[in-house]
């Protein structure tokens, strides 16, 4: 286990990957369950820990899965000794989240062919992967905002471009713009990418250890200078104002935001357990406690907390149990490696 000083670039960086997976794996153990089938399976108060398989452990979903693999390729177009293309970063996430398609199909032929994910079996493992991802990798992963490939606003963006955050090198406009980028690449809808956009530069300004509030507003304001962006201003606007009030139950201000299924709201929810919790646990207790896309909104209540307030809150216990854990430490290794060589 890679043990970083509090609050580091290493502390945040870890925090997050970590965070978000464990999130992942909390919230991958209730998905598609209502919230009334998660209370009698679980109890009053639902689910409270991941659940483990034979093997004892906890499984991340797709979710962290295509995170890793954006991180990856991130790696090879980014850094402190790299002058950002955009072009060639956006090319290099593509070719990364076409090998992961690779690894959750069997199919040659497509991506990098020698990721450095590629060694982790458990990146192939089938979990749920999301349709539209799917099918927007089967044609390539080449959409953009200007030229859509569909009209899905669905969370598979949102869920998966937290590292863009993690690169320091980027302005806030930077990551916005790639972020969005990145993820219109499978999610054409305005909702599925501006999203994504806000996502990336709420974690890049915890990154820069701004509080949470100011790094909301950074993320809006540069998502008002993109077309379409309402939907996506309006939940993450709904979000900070639910945690803003001390006594709101948790569930229903979850239920007001909606089910996480697609880009405003799974960033809305995530947001918003972030800031209601007292603690890391509660975060993704919050997030994963509802009838929606609970590994989703988890994963990303957890990327939140954790770049925010790194990784000291995070259960020991739970992340020793990831089943992705060494391919985790090993891209968290490489994306803190690059950064002392600054």
């Amino acid at each position: 286990m890679i043990r970083a000083t509090p609050r580091s670039y290493a502390d945040r960086v870890l925090g997050c990957l970590l965070g978000g997976a464990v999130g992942d794996a909390l919230g991958y153990g209730v998905e598609f369950n209502s919230l009334s089938g998660i209370r009698e399976r679980f109890g009053p108060t639902g689910i409270q820990e991941p659940v483990l398989n034979r093997d004892g452990e906890a499984e991340v979903s797709d979710d962290t899965q295509m995170t890793l693999f954006t991180l990856a390729g991130l790696l090879a177009h980014t850094g402190p000794n790299v002058e950002f293309n955009q072009a060639d970063a956006l090319e290099a996430v593509r070719l990364s989240t076409l090998d992961w398609y690779g690894m959750q199909t069997g199919c040659t032929g497509v991506g990098n062919y020698e990721s450095i994910l590629s060694k982790y079996a458990v990146l192939g493992k089938s979990q749920a992967p999301g349709m539209t991802c799917l099918r927007a990798c089967k044609q390539a992963a080449a959409g953009t905002p200007e030229h859509r490939i569909n009209n899905s606003k669905g969370c598979g963006g949102v869920m998966r471009v937290a590292p863009v955050g993690l690169c320091p090198e980027l302005s806030y406009e930077q990551a916005f713009e790639l972020a969005a980028r990145c993820a219109a690449q499978t999610h054409s809808h305005p909702s599925g990418y501006l999203s994504a956009g806000a996502m990336a530069t709420l974690v890049r300004g915890l990154l820069d250890g701004l509080d949470p509030g100011d790094a909301v507003s950074r993320a809006l304001d540069l998502a008002r200078r993109w077309p379409d962006a309402d939907e996506t201003i309006a939940a993450v606007e709904y979000a900070l104002t639910l945690a803003a009030q001390p006594d709101a139950d948790p569930v229903r201000a979850v239920a007001e935001l909606g089910e996480g299924w697609v880009g405003e709201e799974a960033l809305a929810i995530g947001l918003y357990a972030a800031l209601a919790a007292t603690e890391y646990t509660d975060a993704v207790r919050i997030a994963s406690n509802h009838g929606g896309d609970s590994d989703s909104t988890a994963a990303i209540a957890g990327q939140i907390y954790g770049a925010w307030k790194g990784q000291a809150e995070i259960p020991v216990e739970w992340i020793r149990r990831l089943d992705a854990l060494d391919a985790i430490l090993d891209a968290g290794e490489r994306m803190i490696g690059r950064e002392r060589l600054r």
